[in-house]
């Protein structure tokens, strides 16, 4: 029975060790302000292995629109949002596309709607 017992804790050290641990795909959220100009150009975007990838995907995205003020402004696991007003803008993260939406909205304040969310397929 010892030896059984020594046997399972073996074999599912192995199979532990074998199985790699979860990871979620990296995203990031470029802005270029429009300093109360209207609503901000921004890009959003996931899938990547590292955040210094996806923030220069998402910088390199936002730059596309034919502007150079680009900065990021969230790194983030499984779901990023942007919520946008003509004078602000406010950026969201969390396990589910609610609550990065929630947060984003939030953090933008008042007269601002959701402009963008990307989340992992998970």
């Amino acid at each position: 029975m010892k030896n059984i017992v020594i046997l399972f804790m073996l074999v599912s050290a192995t199979l532990l060790a074998l199985c790699p641990s979860p990871t979620f795909a990296l995203g990031a959220i470029a802005v270029a302000e429009n300093e109360g100009k209207g609503q901000p150009v921004f890009a959003i975007v996931i899938g990547h292995d590292s955040a210094e990838k996806a923030s220069k995907a998402a910088l390199d995205k936002c730059m596309l629109n034919g502007v150079g003020n680009c900065k990021v402004v969230l790194n983030f696991e499984r779901c990023g949002s942007i919520a946008t007003s003509n004078t602000s803008y406010g950026v969201g993260e969390g396990v589910d596309g609610k609550i990065a939406r929630n947060r984003s909205l939030r953090n933008c304040g008042e007269d601002c709607s959701v402009a963008g969310q990307e989340c992992e397929d998970y």
